[in-house]
C-alpha cells in the first residue's frame, strides 16, 4: 500500500512537471505575443485555484447556526476567532471579487488581443480557424463573464449597504447562489461534453455548500412566531424626526440565548424579508426586547423603509405577529466569569451592552431571592420611565440616550448590590 501510494505521488508529480515543461516548450522564443503566452496561463490558473479555495470557505462563514453552536465549545473559545466571522465573510467576498475581476479582464485582454492579431494575419490560425476569436464566443467565456457580473452586483450593493434599501441588499446578495451554479456550469461546458478532460469546479466547494444548506434548513426550523407583549413607537410624526421602536416580545420557553447574540426578525404584515437585530434583554428576562432605530428620511429608503412601516404600525396601536429566527452570533463568551467588564458600544452597538448590563443586574438581584419579584417590577418601571423621558428631553435614542454613567446609575439604584462605573464614554452632545 505504501509503495502504491508513493508511486501515485511520483506519477502525479511527473504529470505536473511534464505539463509545465510542455507549456514552456510550446511557446518558442521570439513567437508572436511571446510573454503574453508565457505568463497569462500560469497567472490565470493560479487565480482560478485561489478563487476556488475562497469559494470553498465562503459557505462556512455563512453557516450561522454552526457558528453559534461551535462558538460555545472550549476549543473555539480558545483557538477560533469566530466573533470575527462576519469580517472574514466580508474579506473573503471582496478578495474573491477582486480575483475574479482581475482574472476575467486579463483573460478578455489576452484572447481579444490574440483574436485581433489572427484577423490581421500576425497570429497563426491552426487549420484556418481563428482559435482566439472562437474562444471569445465559447460557453466558458460566457459563463465566466456572467459570474463576474453577479459578483460585481453583490460587491457594489455590499459596499453601498448603508446607503440603499436593506431589501435591495438582501435580494441581490442571493446572487451568490447563482454564481455557484454558474461556476459548476463553467467547467461542464461544450468542450467537456465533447470529451475534453477538465478539472471540475464543484469538487472544490460541494462539501461546504451542502453543509451551508443543511445549516440553513436547521435555521428555518429554528423560527418562532412571537406575540408582542409591549410596544412603543418613540419619536414624533415629523418626517426628519429621529424615531425608535421598542419591542417586548413573548419569549418562547425553549428560546435560550447568550448575552451579545442577535436574531433575525420578520413581520409578514410588512414584507417577507428578515432583519438582524441584537437582543437588548437579559437571558433571565421573560420577554425578548429590541430597540429598533427607524431609518432617517435622508436615506434612500426614507419613509418607505421596513423600520418606518413598523414604527407606523406600532404608533397606530397595531401589534403584529413577529417571527424570530435565531439566536445567532458568538455573544460575549465567558462574560459570567468576570468581576469587572469594560463595555464599549456606539450607535446601535449600544443594544447588546444593555443586555450585558441587565444580565449583571439580574445576577445580583437573584442573590437576594426574597426581594426578587418586588425589585424586578420596580426596576422595569424605572427603566421604562427613564427611557421615555430621556428621549422626550434629549432626542435620538442612539445619539443621546444611553450614556453609561446615567444608565448604569439608574440600574444600580434598583438593587442594594453594586454596579460600578470606573470610566464611561457617552455620545457627544
Amino acid at each position: 500500500m505504501r509503495a502504491l501510494a508513493y508511486t501515485d505521488v511520483v506519477s502525479a508529480g511527473e504529470e505536473i512537471a511534464h505539463a509545465l515543461a510542455t507549456l514552456v516548450k510550446a511557446v518558442p522564443i521570439g513567437a508572436n505575443m511571446y510573454w503574453w503566452k508565457r505568463l497569462t496561463p500560469p497567472i490565470e490558473f493560479g487565480a482560478m485555484h485561489a478563487i476556488l479555495f475562497q469559494m470553498s470557505l465562503l459557505p462556512l462563514t455563512m453557516a450561522r447556526q454552526t457558528v453559534a453552536v461551535v462558538s460555545q465549545t472550549w476549543f473555539a473559545r480558545k483557538f477560533l476567532p469566530l466573533h470575527k466571522v462576519v469580517a472574514m465573510h466580508i474579506h473573503l467576498g471582496y478578495v474573491m471579487v477582486s480575483f475574479v475581476f482581475g482574472a476575467t479582464i486579463l483573460f478578455f485582454v489576452f484572447f481579444g488581443q490574440g483574436c485581433a492579431q489572427q484577423v490581421s494575419g500576425k497570429e497563426p490560425t491552426p487549420g484556418g480557424v481563428n482559435t482566439f476569436c472562437k474562444k471569445m464566443q465559447s460557453e466558458i467565456m460566457i459563463t465566466g463573464l456572467t459570474i463576474m457580473g453577479c459578483l460585481l452586483l453583490v460587491a457594489i450593493t455590499s459596499y453601498m449597504r448603508n446607503r440603499i434599501k436593506y431589501e435591495i441588499f438582501y435580494v441581490v446578495h442571493h446572487l451568490v447562489f447563482v454564481m455557484f451554479a454558474l461556476a459548476i456550469a463553467h467547467t461542464l461546458d461544450d468542450a467537456f461534453r465533447a470529451g475534453k478532460v477538465r478539472s471540475q469546479n464543484f469538487k472544490w466547494f460541494s462539501a461546504s455548500l451542502v453543509w451551508y444548506f443543511t445549516d440553513r434548513m436547521q435555521a428555518i426550523s429554528n423560527t418562532r412566531d412571537c406575540q408582542v407583549v409591549e410596544a412603543h413607537a418613540l419619536g414624533s410624526d415629523e418626517l426628519d424626526a429621529r424615531k425608535v421602536v421598542h419591542l417586548k416580545l413573548h419569549r418562547p420557553k425553549a428560546f435560550v440565548f447568550r448575552v451579545g447574540q442577535y436574531v433575525f426578525l420578520g413581520v409578514k404584515s410588512i414584507d417577507l424579508t428578515w432583519h438582524p437585530y441584537s437582543i437588548a434583554s437579559s437571558p433571565h428576562d421573560e420577554t425578548i426586547d429590541f430597540f429598533i432605530e427607524v431609518m432617517s428620511s435622508s436615506r434612500m429608503d426614507g419613509s418607505d423603509s421596513w423600520t418606518h412601516k413598523l414604527w407606523r404600525d406600532i404608533k397606530s396601536g397595531f401589534k403584529p405577529i413577529v417571527a424570530v429566527n435565531g439566536p445567532y452570533g458568538t455573544g460575549f463568551n465567558n462574560i459570567q466569569d468576570q468581576t469587572e467588564v469594560i463595555a464599549i458600544g456606539s450607535g446601535t452597538g449600544i443594544v447588546p451592552m444593555l443586555s450585558l448590563a441587565k444580565s449583571f443586574v439580574s445576577d445580583l438581584i437573584r442573590l437576594d431571592a426574597r426581594q426578587h419579584t418586588l425589585i424586578r417590577e420596580e426596576r422595569m418601571d424605572k427603566v421604562r420611565d427613564f427611557t421615555e423621558n430621556y428621549i422626550k428631553e434629549k432626542g435620538s435614542l442612539f445619539t443621546r440616550l444611553f450614556s453609561w454613567r446615567a444608565y448604569l446609575s439608574e440600574m444600580s439604584s434598583f438593587t442594594s448590590k453594586t454596579v460600578s462605573v470606573r470610566n464611561s464614554c457617552a455620545s457627544p452632545a
